[in-house]
This record gives structure tokens, sequence and C-alpha cells, in this order.
């Protein structure tokens, strides 16, 4: 991208997170490219989805970053579910985490968020639980997206409705940037630290 104007933004990795950014840019008229070797083997595609900053036991400002995001996905989802027009998937579901003692549950992180569950609560929340979990919170504010089939796909066709070009097949090594007001890549380093030019 030699020569580009300061409105172009050059993007590396087509997956979940790289696809994100690219969506921001283009809606923001920035001109972009994402070089990407093979977006169908990122890890968007194989990710669970979980929205669970309550049920991962989050704390302190890590805890409060992750509610933030949460609360912010809803409305970012359904500007890439207008611009696409295609649904995620997005489900404001619950997340159950089982313990096998009172005394886990009351020590998790988040345990003031959650809704408790005792073992036939817990059963009925989820069918076929193994009988040696007891106890249970609910996180009924955590949810779920439907990242493999529904969010890479609906960021892919918003991203290219918006204009962003994707450069698939690509294998970016390495960066070497200069002293100029523009960056370009001119030397290659594989992932795992071998230098190649």
């Amino acid at each position: 991208m030699a020569q580009e104007t300061k409105n172009s933004v050059l993007i590396i990795g087509g997956g979940l997170l790289g696809l994100s950014i690219a969506y921001e840019f283009s809606r923001n008229n920035f001109k972009v490219l994402v070089l990407s070797k093979n977006r169908n083997e990122s890890a968007g595609f194989v990710a669970a989805g979980m929205l669970a900053t309550h049920a991962e036991g989050l704390e302190d400002e890590l805890l409060k970053f992750g509610q933030e995001s949460q609360n912010l996905i809803p409305k970012w989802i359904q500007s890439i579910e207008q611009d696409s027009n295609i649904k995620c998937g997005l489900k404001k579901c619950g997340i159950v985490v089982p313990f096998k003692n009172k005394e886990d549950l009351e020590e998790f992180p988040t345990y003031k968020y959650g809704k408790y569950l005792n073992h036939k609560d817990l059963q009925t929340e989820i069918n076929g639980m193994n009988s040696i979990w007891k106890h249970g919170l609910l996180f009924e504010q955590d949810g779920q997206i439907d990242n493999r089939r529904k969010l890479m796909r609906a960021l892919e066709r918003a991203c290219s409705l918006n204009g962003v070009e994707f450069q698939e097949g690509s294998e970016v090594e390495d960066l070497t940037f200069e002293k100029k007001q523009n960056y370009r890549c001119n030397s290659f380093m594989c992932h795992w630290g071998n230098k190649k030019n």
C-alpha cells in the first residue's frame, strides 16, 4: 500500500478481529485492504461465540471492561445485520457455571452477579447434567453469538458492501518500518521468528 492517502488502512488478518476492524474503518470512509492467508481457517469460524464476561469469572478492571464491551455488542451487531442483511444469531440466553460445592460457588469472582441454582434447578436448566455438580450460577446477562456461520459471514458481506478489498492467500511474515510518513513492507519474518528476505 505504498503511496496511499492518510485515509487508507492495511489490516493483516481476516479473522473476527481483522474483519471487525475493517468494518469499523470502512464505515468511517477509510479505504481498507485486508490481507488474509485463509479466512475460512480463522479462529472466528471455530470459536464458541460465548459472551461470558460474568461466567468467565473476570475481576476488577477486566470485569468492568468486559461489562462495558458486552453492553455495546447488541448495537454493534444490529449495525452489522443492517449493513449485511444477515442475522448474526445474537442470543441473550444466559450461561450456567456448575459447582461441586457451595464454597467454590461463593468464592467465584462474579458470584454476586449470578442467580443461584440448587441441584434440582441445575438439572432443570441443563438436562442430563452429571450428578457431581450440586450447585450452579446462572448469569442471565451473558449469552452467545453464532460466530462460525453467521457473524463471520455477516462481517465479510458488510465489509465488501462498504468497499473493503480482500487479498486472500497473502502470508505476511514480517513488517519493516522505515523512518518515513508512509510505512511499507520490504522483508518478511515467519511467525516463529525465522527471518526471510
